[in-house]
Order: structure tokens, then sequence, then C-alpha cells
């Protein structure tokens, strides 16, 4: 099926034009080319076809396209663009922030059954106040919010599961029978199954379905029509093909991109962290208050904390050793109680990893969790690290939390 193409308001067919490409940036990506190969040119090239055929993701805050839809030589991985808002000076609203290999398969979702899009929005038109109350009423009690926003776990659940059991083969649909469902791989206070239901949406041009309610199977209504419409039912999604996926083995080694985690993603550590390590900085200080005024998912303010930390081997050293310490409590933690480690599924790569508990500021309570994955060689890899909401979002979708450091408030 051919795709429309790519539209957004502000991305014209010139890259360029609304994207600033760092050099340091087209030069990772130049050891990926074959040797000659003009890597500006192959770059905007490829923008102006993957927009003319449809072929980017969009997920808001970071854009990705395929780069000439080539293959990576020697791993078979295909070259992926990334454009994020620009925190670099300039006029351009967007920057190219990574080029290179596709490691975490994000093109994998241009390859959408056009049937069972991946997005839930996609396949269904969803009224998310009476479908969230729907659930939420039905289902066995459970934190489903935080307190700011306190449908906030339930609607990340619903959608990614549903992400899951799309690309699982387990969205099912008869549009002769008029009813399409999926498995929320949640119970009501009786341990049976509830599935959310879908019928045809009256409204032509849009999603072909439209949210008809949340059932148990048999029941009278849309629970009695689920099982006359398919033999098998739904099936639950499923993360991992082993329980040793679920345990960390602290006998491994385990190797952080501490880099990574201190400069790329500053903005995830907690303020009183930051604040007692650049104590010595008040130039920082200030970026930091400005910082803690501007909107949480806005990286822009900290870009001088990055610089800094880039720029000042010292200051980098002390920040690392504060997270080394933190890491190697974690790491003894675990090795005292398995149960530590706690599975999570991140569904923008669609991979499982462990998360363990880093204590920045306090020895009750921890402020992130240090994402880890089991490496080919049998070592542990730590790539990144997440805010406590963020990690308790991952971690839901695999089953609920029962530890006592993971917690949704």
């Amino acid at each position: 099926m051919a795709r429309a193409p790519y539209a957004r308001e502000g991305f014209g067919t010139g890259l360029e034009e609304f994207a600033y490409l760092p050099k340091t940036t087209l030069g990772h990506l130049e050891h990926e080319l074959p040797e000659g190969t003009g890597t500006r040119e192959t770059l905007c090239r490829s923008w102006q076809a993957a927009q003319a055929s449809g072929l980017v993701v969009d997920k808001g805050e970071r854009v990705f396209f395929p780069i000439e839809d080539g293959v990576r030589r020697g791993d078979g991985f295909r070259l992926v663009a990334t454009l994020s808002p620009n925190i670099h000076p300039g006029t351009q609203p967007w920057a190219l922030s990574y080029a290179g290999p596709d490691r975490y398969h994000v093109l994998d979702a241009l390859a959408d059954d056009p049937e069972t899009p991946r997005r839930l929005e996609s396949f269904a038109y969803v009224p998310w106040n009476q479908a969230l109350d729907d659930v939420a009423t039905a289902a066995l009690s459970e934190p489903w919010g935080f307190e700011d926003d306190p449908t906030a776990i339930l609607s990340s659940y619903l959608k990614y599961t549903h992400q899951r059991a799309a690309l699982q083969g387990k969205v099912l649909y008869s549009k002769a029978d008029g009813l399409a469902a999926f498995n929320t791989g949640l119970v009501d206070r009786g341990y049976d199954d509830l599935f959310l239901c879908f019928t045809p949406n009256p409204r032509q041009g849009l999603q072909y379905w439209i949210y008809a309610g949340v059932c148990t199977a048999g029941r009278r209504g849309l629970g009695k029509q689920l099982v006359e419409t398919f033999h098998q039912l739904p099936q639950h999604v499923t993360y991992f093909d082993d329980v040793s996926d679920l345990i960390f083995d602290s006998s491994q080694e385990l190797y952080v991109d501490t880099r990574h985690i201190l400069v790329d993603n500053v903005d995830r550590l907690p303020l009183a962290f930051l604040r007692e390590e650049l104590r010595d900085r008040p130039d920082l200080l200030t970026t930091l208050d400005e910082a803690e005024k501007a909107a949480p998912d806005n990286k822009a303010p900290y870009q001088p904390i990055r610089e800094a930390l880039e720029s000042d081997d010292f200051l980098f050293r002390r920040l690392r050793n504060r997270l080394d310490d933190a890491i190697d409590l974690a790491r003894r933690r675990a090795r005292w109680n398995y149960r530590t480690a706690i599975p999570s599924y991140y569904p923008t790569t669609n991979e499982m990893s462990l998360l363990l508990p880093l204590y920045l500021t306090s020895a009750s309570r921890s402020d992130n969790a240090l994402v880890v994955h089991l490496s080919e060689s049998g070592s542990y890899i730590g790539e990144t690290i997440l805010t406590m909401r963020q990690a308790y979002l991952d971690a839901r979708l695999v089953c609920r939390p029962e530890h006592d450091w993971l917690l949704p408030g």
C-alpha cells in the first residue's frame, strides 16, 4: 500500500532549510557510508525521498527517516537519521541529533500492517476520558497515575500494550462481523481477562475502528459478541522468552556509558544532585535555576551544563565518581536481593531491559533508574538512565512493580 507524503508544519523538502546539520554528526555518518560518498548531499537527498514516499517515523519530539534506505556494511543495520529540537545556536528549529545504524529498530515502524497499525490512535478513534474510566472501573484496583496526571500510567499502558499486540499479531479483527479487540493484560476482580473492543467507525475517512468498550469473554453485550466472533480469543502479549531474562546476574560485568548519562541525559538527573556537584560554578547554578522553571521535557536550558561537562574533565570526574558509587550500591543491592532488578519494556526500541535503582541524593529514596541489558558476550551494558516516572511507565507494561524502590508516587 502506497503511503501519503509526509507533512508536518515547518518541515519543507529542503532539509537544511529547517534543520541544522552539525559537522560532528555528519562526521559519524561519513564513516558509515562508502568512501567518497557526499555525506551532506546523501542526507538531504534521503530526506526528500523519505518525505515524498511517507517513510518518516514521527514521534513528536523526535523524527526519524531512512538514509538511502541502505544497509550498514558488516552488521545488517539500516541507516537512520534522527531530527530533534535544535539546542544549538542558529535559526533552524530542528537539528540532526543522530545519523548511523538503526540499532533500536526505529524504522521497523514503517513495516506496520495497515490493518493493525502499531499506534492505537491510528488503529481506532478512542474517546480517552471514557475509555480510561471504563478500564479503571473494570480492572483490579491499582495506582493508574501521578499526582499531576491521574491517568498517565493507564493511558501509557493501553497504548503500548496495543503496540506490542500489533507487533505480535494479537490484535484480532473481523470486518464482516464488525468487531476488533485485543487483550489488555489486565483482569477484573474475578481475575478474568479484560479485552478492549472496537466497532466500525461511522465517520468515513478517519480510523476504520472506534472504541466500543471493555469486556470479559462471554458476558452479555460485547463479551458475548467477542466469543461469537473469534474462535480463539485475543491472547496476552509476551515480553520475554526465558525466565532468566528477568534476573540480574550480579556475577557478570557491568559496563556503563557514563558520558551519555551525565552529558546527554543530564536533564534527567535530580536538581539537588546537580546543585551539590556544581556548587563552585555559580554560572551553572544560575542555569539550573532557569532549567527548573522550564517545562519538564525541555532539554535546551541544560546545554551550558552539557558543554561544561564536555570541556571540564575535573567537573566530569566529580559527577562520574558519584554516579559510580550509586551504581556500585545498586549492584550490591541486586546481589543481596535479585528482585531489586525490575524488568521493563521500552516501546520505542521494542526491547526488554532491567532497571536498577540509583540513590544520588538520599539513602532512602531512589532518584533514577539505570537501564541495563545483557549483551551477546554475557556482560551487562548500562546505556542510559530514566526518571522515576519514566521507569514506572516502562516497568508497568511488563507487570505491576511490587518492589519498594519503584513507586508511582
